[in-house]
Parts: structure tokens; sequence; C-alpha cells
């Protein structure tokens, strides 16, 4: 936690930027935790730089690539979405 106190601003957009781009579900990790993460990840990276909005159709796909499904599963399930990329959807 005094890491986070320490840094500079431009070093936590860094970290926050760092964590959006290298997010994907670790092994053994749940799809609800994995989600939450995401969520949480996205709210820091948009807190840290105002003028970045990630947009529900970059998050639900952020979701999708990063969950750790062979293509096949992540195409059903886009098909049960409808085909959208819907966050709400995806869950």
């Amino acid at each position: 936690m005094d890491r986070n106190y320490e840094q500079l601003l431009h070093e936590r957009v860094d970290d926050a930027y760092m964590a959006w781009d290298n997010l994907h579900r670790r092994p053994g990790q749940s799809m609800e935790d994995y989600i939450t993460r995401v969520r949480r990840v996205k709210l820091e990276m948009e807190s840290m730089d105002s003028a970045s909005k990630i947009s529900d159709q970059a998050l639900a796909n952020k979701m999708l690539r990063g969950a750790g499904l062979p293509q096949e599963k992540r195409a059903q399930a886009l098909i049960n979405c409808g085909g959208i990329y819907d966050p709400e959807r995806l869950e």
C-alpha cells in the first residue's frame, strides 16, 4: 500500500494501463472473480486517465479474449448473447 502512495501520477497511470493490457483469467480462477477483476481494472484505468473511456463493446471483448476459452467456446458465448458484445449479457 505504501508503494501506491509513493508513486508519481504518471507511474500510477502506467500501472493502470499495464494491468488492463495484461489482464487475463488465471488458471483455476472462477469466471465470477475474473469478471469482477476486469471491471475493477477498468475503473482503475478510467480513474487514472479521465479522458479514457472504455466502451461496453471493448469491455465485453476484453472479457471474452482474456477468459482463457478456446475459440469455439468464445464464439458460442457470443452466439448465446445474440452476437452482441454486451458485458451484461456475457456475464
